[in-house]
C-alpha cells in the first residue's frame, strides 16, 4: 500500500537525500549533485525553517520502496511551499505526487496557510518550478530537469500555473553591446574588470558550497547579479571520482559553463556585463534569464499555486 510518512530520522533522512539518484541514474538528461554539498544543504540541524519547525521532508514509499519526495514549509513571510519534488513520470510516481501534496497541504494548512506554491527548495534563487520546455538540454546547476510527463500531474491534482522562469544559453561575445543598440550596452563592474568578481552575501553560495566562483557574484550600479559555476555538468556520467574532478575543476577554474540564480535590477544591463566577466574568467556559456533578441529560451521552469 503506498504510504506517506514525514522523515524522522537518519535512515529516512538519507533516502530522501538519495532519491534523486535512484530514480533518475540511467536519465543522461538528469544532473546530479554532490552527495556531501546536498546533505549539507538539506541537514535539519542547520536550517532555520527546521530549527523553528516550519518545514518537513515527505516520503512517499510502497513495501519498503521509497517512490517519490517532497517538502511543505513555510517562509518568512508565511507562505506556503512544497519543493525538492522528486518523482518518476510513469507507474506509481503519479499516484505517490498525489499522495505527497495531499500531505504538504495538510501540513501547511495546519500552521494556518491559505495557498500553496511550488515547486522551490528554500530560497527561490536556487531551484524553482518545474521544466516545461527545453527537455532535450540536460540540468544545469540551479535548472534541474524532470520528466516531461509531471507537468500534467501537478495540474490533475489541482495545481495551476502562477509564473515562468525562461532562461536562454548565451556565449560571452553576446556580452558586447550591439553597434544598432539592439542590446543594452553596461559596463562592468570594477570587481569584474579586475577578474576577481565581489563576494556580495557571502562567499558561499548554498547550492554549490565552496564551489561558487567570486567571479560571478557582482555588484554594480544597475544592482547585483549571483551566478554559479555548472557543477552539473561537471559531475555528469561520473560515478566515481564526481568530488576530486569538481575539487580539480575548482582548484584550476576551469568550468565550462554558469548559471544565474539571482538578479536584482535591469537584466538587459546586468547579464551583458555578466557575460563579459565570465568570459574574462574562461567560460564558454551562461544561462541567464536575459537575451539580446526574441530567440525562444533554452528552458522553461513553471511555478504553480493552489487556494488550500
Amino acid at each position: 500500500m503506498l504510504r506517506v510518512h514525514e522523515v524522522a530520522d537518519k535512515g529516512s533522512f538519507r533516502r530522501f537525500v538519495d532519491l534523486p539518484v535512484a530514480l533518475h541514474r540511467h536519465e543522461p538528461r538528469w544532473g546530479p549533485t554532490l552527495p556531501t554539498l546536498e546533505r549539507r544543504r538539506l541537514d535539519p540541524a542547520r536550517h532555520p525553517f527546521f530549527t523553528d519547525g516550519d518545514a518537513a521532508y515527505l516520503l512517499a514509499w510502497d513495501g519498503g520502496r521509497t517512490l517519490a519526495r517532497c517538502t511543505a514549509h513555510v517562509d518568512g513571510a508565511g507562505e506556503g511551499w512544497f519543493g525538492f519534488l522528486e518523482a518518476p513520470a510513469g507507474g506509481a510516481g503519479p499516484e505517490a505526487v498525489a499522495r505527497l501534496l495531499d500531505r504538504a497541504r495538510a501540513w501547511l494548512a495546519g500552521r494556518g496557510c491559505t495557498r500553496m506554491r511550488g515547486p522551490a527548495s528554500f530560497t527561490v534563487e536556487e531551484e524553482a518550478g518545474v521544466r516545461v520546455a527545453g527537455h532535450d538540454v540536460p540540468a544545469i546547476t540551479g535548472w534541474p530537469w524532470h520528466p516531461p510527463g509531471l507537468d500534467g500531474v501537478l495540474r490533475a491534482w489541482g495545481l495551476e500555473p502562477c509564473g515562468e522562469r525562461p532562461a536562454w544559453r548565451l556565449t560571452p561575445a553576446e556580452g558586447v553591446p550591439a553597434r544598432d543598440g539592439t542590446a543594452a550596452a553596461a559596463r562592468p563592474s570594477e570587481a569584474a574588470r579586475r577578474g576577481d568578481g565581489e563576494r556580495g552575501p557571502g562567499a558561499e553560495v548554498p547550492l554549490v558550497g565552496p564551489y561558487a566562483d567570486p567571479r560571478l557574484l557582482l555588484r554594480a550600479p544597475a544592482g547585483r547579479v549571483v551566478a554559479v559555476p555548472d557543477l552539473a555538468g561537471g559531475m555528469r556520467g561520473r560515478r566515481f571520482g564526481a568530488a576530486w574532478s569538481l575539487a580539480r575543476r575548482a582548484r584550476t577554474r576551469s568550468w565550462e559553463g554558469a548559471a544565474v540564480l539571482s538578479l536584482e535590477g535591469d537584466p538587459a544591463a546586468l547579464v551583458p556585463s555578466l557575460l563579459q566577466a565570465a568570459g574574462a574568467a574562461g567560460y564558454g556559456w551562461l544561462l541567464a534569464p536575459w537575451a539580446p533578441d526574441g530567440r525562444p529560451p533554452t528552458v522553461v521552469h513553471r511555478l504553480y499555486a493552489a487556494e488550500l
